[in-house]
């Protein structure tokens, strides 16, 4: 098989992998590719390694927790940002501040 043959290949591949990613996400109702998951919508308490997390800025407790993916330059170019991994974030209720997390927080309400 000579190079041109197997670039070929290469982009009809890429080709796929876009148009799947691509369907994937409007099955989920994502029609603008927001890079984010909705977990929770009311506040709640949360807590790491059994401490409760607080806002470093206003003190408050109550947070919104959201999946988050870590985009990489290489999966953003090939539209491939779905194949990253993932990160929470917390929200917080007060005062917006965002905390993030690679290991999710367990909640109790």
């Amino acid at each position: 098989m000579d190079l041109v043959t197997q670039v070929v290949i290469l982009l009809i591949f890429v080709a796929i992998v876009t148009l799947v990613a691509s369907v994937r996400s409007r099955r989920k109702g994502d029609k603008q590719g927001a890079k984010f998951e909705l977990i929770q919508k009311n506040g709640a308490f949360f807590y790491i390694n059994e401490r409760e997390i607080v806002c470093p800025h206003c003190s408050q407790r109550q947070f919104i927790l959201k999946q988050v993916l870590l985009n990489t330059s290489i999966a953003s170019f090939f539209n491939m940002d779905w194949a990253n991994k993932s990160a929470s974030s917390l929200i917080c209720m007060e005062c917006g501040h965002i905390l993030w997390f690679i290991q999710r927080p367990n909640s109790k309400n």
